[in-house]
């Protein structure tokens, strides 16, 4: 069961504030209990920088019904222990109570499995696929088509010359594809 801290609004009068506690210790989550004991009213929820920056509040304002209680799931993450100031007030502000959250060392988190320490054994690398070999030779027959093609239209010298320049560049490409594969 989480720690509750519990504040009464309307009870000793209208938008009145009443921490059940002004000083609060919490290691991990906790709920914040809107305890209303008359009118409808909106409520503000406000935490100071320190406390801000190790607990999640999720929305800072919320209405509270007519003699109804709203419960506010309160989130701590904390690696170092932190004293800050949980502050709730009604009537836009005009009444208004603090009570100081200290939050110890190690709060909330992650649970760590012990497995995620131990040295993983290397998985083997994936093979070539039967894909990226005829993507390759279609490459490389692409190349000898286009040579013997140029060969037939140009000069001789020419056509060697532009041959050999179009085999070896399909032949570079379905290398790279085999490697990077």
């Amino acid at each position: 069961m989480r720690p509750t801290l519990r504040v009464h609004v309307n009870r000793a009068g209208p938008r009145s504030v009443e921490p059940e506690d002004h000083s609060f210790d919490v290691d991990g989550p906790f709920d914040l209990v809107l305890d209303n004991h008359g009118q409808p009213t909106h409520v503000h929820v406000h935490l100071d920088d320190a406390l801000a920056g190790v607990t999640d509040i999720g929305d800072a304002n919320w209405f509270v019904d007519q003699d109804a209680a709203e419960t506010i799931p309160v989130g701590v993450e904390s690696i170092d222990p932190v004293d800050g100031l949980l502050e709730v007030a009604t009537g836009y502000g005009a009444e208004r109570s603090g009570v100081e959250v200290h939050v110890a060392a190690g709060s909330g988190g992650v649970e760590v499995d012990d497995e995620l320490g131990k040295i993983q054994p290397d998985t083997e690398p994936e093979s070539t696929t039967t894909s990226t070999y005829a993507i390759a030779a279609a490459f490389v027959l692409i190349g000898i088509v286009v040579a013997i093609g140029i060969t037939l239209l140009l000069d001789e010298l020419a056509a060697v010359a532009f041959g050999l320049l179009t085999v070896t560049v399909a032949v570079a490409i379905s290398l790279y594809l085999l490697l990077a594969s």
